[in-house]
């Protein structure tokens, strides 16, 4: 018997206990990883986060336990309610307080205050964590200590122990093959807050006593009031955090505008499968160098119905945007057959879900067969029936040419015994370990293992375009979040003996965007010219219009150079030396011609003298991402 406690009769059932520590323990490892997985969901390093959350969460739980043996020395019972009705609290407004600080984040972010973002995030995320740590820390000592007053043994806390640990067992196993698919995280959150609700009041009104229990018994019944009314407007909830992250950007630039309820924006379709959330949404409000397209693009002209600004996220981070997709799938599909100088037969396509890359690949007849690889059915299923998609992907992957097959990527190239003219590995950038996998040395050596001789391979590397040029007759200076140092000495390793960097790369001196600067004046609104016709001045009024014109120059400029360019990388297992040749380019076309093919190879990327070890992406040692793993990701 504890000091400071009353005398107990020993006896009893330990079956109530027993059940209550295995619901308990299982509650704990959910909300454990509820936390996790959001953070990993709005930061994308889920190997970081679920490491750091576990480990700040299981500190906690030990303060917890240590704060535990001043409670409940008269009433266990009444001290384990009051815990559970804490967590109900603090568990259903887990993921709502997470996205809601994330929101202030992104908006920091667009104001140019990063840190000051950074340091708001993790000043709501830590406590959020330690909170929930400390009070589930507090029931297991607690439960021990009943298990005790009714039977007095060693036995019966090492039972209560035991059916803890097989309830985080129960927790864990829950979370990732029931929870995640089925449900969405702050459903998921309302769902564990319910049954933690439900121990308190069970313990309410079967073991402390409904008339000395009153004021909790009413809390009880608040908050399940509470939790009906959230859960019957699940979908409304939903859409106004998914606005939130996708459309932060469209909000009003005060703090109460970043919250406001929004009627006027589209609704965003989820779908979720057991690997990724899919997003499609519509941008009411596209980019302001989205204007300049049609001086590229003949996408208009030849469809004018084209469906614009729709964006395709996985996992919440943007994989293409169809007012400026045939900028990415044309250089990605054309480029590599043009240095290859003719058209392979056989292609083995890994991911490329949506199905874009398929359709340009298909513009050449001498392609007989594409083997399509991507391991998410649902995703692969959306695109060939979402009358979006379907539309800007031309219903590639119902081709007859086309045979997809449901698997792991990896896991294809490693165990196949098939070899290809060329394989486009078209996967998302590899901002979490989890995906560092598919850039590692040992899957590069697969890849060239499923080469023939003579073939290629070519990947999406984004991220190289990340460089500041350096002085004049000195080679670019590479951003620190440029990956080029892992690719190549990755790919060096892997045995690849031409490796080959592009990019798609816009002519800056282009007339039609000149025109359409000066005619249309797209920088300048109506409300302006009647501000600059005010200037008394002409040479003053017509000096400060050619300001605002060179504003919206210098912009375009940073668009082609920056936001529209993107990164590839051409490999090939035999050594490949001269220039693409645009006589291989097929005629459906949208943007990429002759000249543009020729700008293609023109950045200053360099092989390394030889092999860096420090630099090679294995998947026992993996160096990417090179981006901070302490930073959000935002839509935009």
């Amino acid at each position: 018997m504890s000091t400071g406690t009353q005398p107990h009769p020993a006896g009893g059932s330990l079956a109530p206990l027993l059940v209550l520590a295995l619901v308990l323990a299982a509650c704990s490892i959910l909300y454990e990883l509820l936390a996790a997985q959001t953070l990993s969901v709005l930061a994308a390093n889920t190997v970081v986060w679920y490491s750091l959350v576990v480990g700040l969460y299981l500190a906690s739980m030990g303060v917890g336990a240590f704060f535990s043996e001043k409670l409940g020395q008269q009433n266990p019972w009444r001290s384990l309610v009051r815990i559970e009705l804490a967590l109900t609290l603090i568990g259903c407004l887990t993921v709502p307080l997470i996205r809601s600080v994330h929101t202030v984040f992104a908006h920091l972010k667009l104001d140019g205050s990063l840190l000051t973002g950074v340091a708001i995030f993790y000043c709501v995320v830590v406590p959020i964590v330690v909170v929930l740590g400390l009070l589930t820390g507090m029931e297991l000592p607690l439960l021990m200590r009943l298990a005790r007053r009714v039977r007095d043994s060693s036995r019966a806390v090492n039972q209560t122990l035991g059916w803890d640990y097989i309830g985080s067992l129960v927790g864990a196993m829950l979370f990732p093959l029931v929870l995640l698919p089925m449900m969405n995280l702050t459903s998921a959150g309302l769902l564990i807050a319910s049954i933690n609700l439900a121990v308190a009041g069970w313990i309410i009104l079967a073991r402390a006593g409904i008339r000395s229990s009153l004021p909790e018994l009413a809390i009880v019944l608040a908050i399940a009031t509470g939790l009906l009314l959230a859960t019957q407007n699940l979908s409304s909830i939903n859409q106004y955090f998914l606005q939130r992250y996708f459309y932060f950007n469209q909000m009003e630039d005060n703090f109460r505008g970043w919250f406001a309820v929004r009627d006027d924006l589209p609704e965003i379709r989820q779908h979720r499968s057991p690997y990724q959330v899919i997003n499609l949404v519509w941008n009411p409000n596209p980019v302001f160098h989205s204007r300049f397209l049609p001086a590229f693009s003949n996408k208009l002209r030849e469809e004018p119905d084209f469906p614009l600004d729709y964006l395709l996220f996985l996992n919440g981070a943007a994989q293409t945007d169809t007012r400026f997709e045939e900028i990415y799938h044309e250089w990605f599909a054309h480029v590599p057959v043009a240095m290859a100088g003719k058209v392979p037969e056989k292609i083995l396509v890994l991911g490329g879900g949506d199905g874009f890359l398929i359709r340009e690949l298909l513009k050449y007849e001498g392609i007989r067969e594409i083997q399509h690889v991507d391991i998410d059915e649902v995703l692969i299923e959306f695109a060939k029936t979402n009358e979006i998609l379907r539309r800007v992907n031309r219903d590639s992957l119902i081709d007859s040419r086309v045979t997809t097959i449901i698997t792991d990527g990896y896991q294809f190239v490693r165990q196949s015994d098939e070899t290809y003219d060329a394989i486009f590995i078209d996967f998302p950038i590899a901002n979490t370990y989890d995906l560092a996998k598919l850039y590692s040395r040992e899957f590069y050596e697969f890849v060239r293992q499923r080469l023939r001789p003579d073939g290629f391979a070519v990947f999406d590397s984004s991220n190289t375009v990340m460089y500041t040029p350096g002085q004049e007759g000195s080679a670019a200076e590479l951003s620190k979040l440029n990956p080029w140092p892992v690719y190549s000495n990755t790919l060096m390793q892997a045995g690849f003996k031409s490796i080959v960097p592009y990019f798609s790369t816009l002519e800056i001196d282009n007339p039609e965007v000149e025109r359409l600067i000066n005619e249309i004046r797209f920088a300048l609104s109506p409300q302006r010219e009647a501000e600059l016709a005010e200037i008394g001045n002409p040479a003053r009024r017509e000096l400060q219009r050619r300001k605002e014109l060179k504003a919206v120059r210098d912009q375009m400029k940073h668009a082609t150079s920056d936001y529209l360019k993107q990164g590839f990388i051409f490999m090939s297992p035999d050594t490949w030396a001269g220039k693409p040749s645009a006589e291989m380019l097929p005629g459906d076309l949208r943007v990429l011609n002759e000249q543009r093919l020729a700008l293609a190879l023109t950045q200053d990327l360099v092989l390394p003298e030889r092999v860096d070890p420090r630099w090679v992406n294995s998947i026992t040692r993996p160096t990417l991402p090179v981006t901070p793993w302490w930073l959000p990701m935002t839509s935009h």
